[in-house]
């Protein structure tokens, strides 16, 4: 859903999927700093995202954009006996860890002890595959790396604020 989060990285990663099924060539793509909602694991790309026509012939793309999805078609002469599937693997899950930040017990922010600043994602990383299977028989011709997205590891902030400071009773 464009307007739920992607915008103009939907737009590119839903390009970025069509172009490696059309067995485009791509000379520029960066995925996420996260995993987003909107692309299968590994599939998604950025707005440098940088495809070469390399079948030869004029493609032309059309995109539209309906109730908050996007639809993108690649449209050429079509002379190939196979025809692309994408599939990924998953080669690491990295959890976040538990960070503390200290505050004075007044601090401007107004947290207070235990307060989450910032909630931790879990890092991935993600391989990603072309695969080939021939249009008569749908045997696998080939399966080919294409590449490695990073998702980083983001810690969680924990709030540690200062207990405010006592005065010693006086006589």
């Amino acid at each position: 859903d464009a307007t739920d989060q992607g915008g103009v990285t939907q737009v590119a990663s839903t390009l970025y999927y069509a172009a490696l099924l059309s067995d485009l060539s791509i000379s520029s793509r960066s995925s996420h700093s996260y995993m987003p909602s909107f692309a299968e694991y590994g599939l998604d790309a950025t707005e440098d995202l940088t495809l070469v026509n390399s079948t030869g012939y004029p493609i032309r793309i059309e995109a539209d954009m309906s109730g908050g999805y996007v639809k993108i078609e690649i449209i050429g002469t079509e002379e190939r006996d196979y025809y692309v599937m994408l599939d990924y693997s998953m080669a690491g899950t990295y959890e976040p860890k538990t960070e503390y930040k200290d505050f004075e017990f007044d601090n401007k922010e107004g947290y207070k002890d235990g307060d989450v600043i910032e909630e931790g994602r879990t890092g991935y990383s993600v391989k990603t595959y072309k695969i080939k299977y021939d249009i008569k028989t749908g045997n696998e011709i080939s399966r080919d790396y294409i590449t490695t997205s990073q998702y980083p590891t983001v810690n969680k902030i924990i709030a540690f604020v200062k207990p405010e400071p006592t005065t010693a009773p006086t006589t």
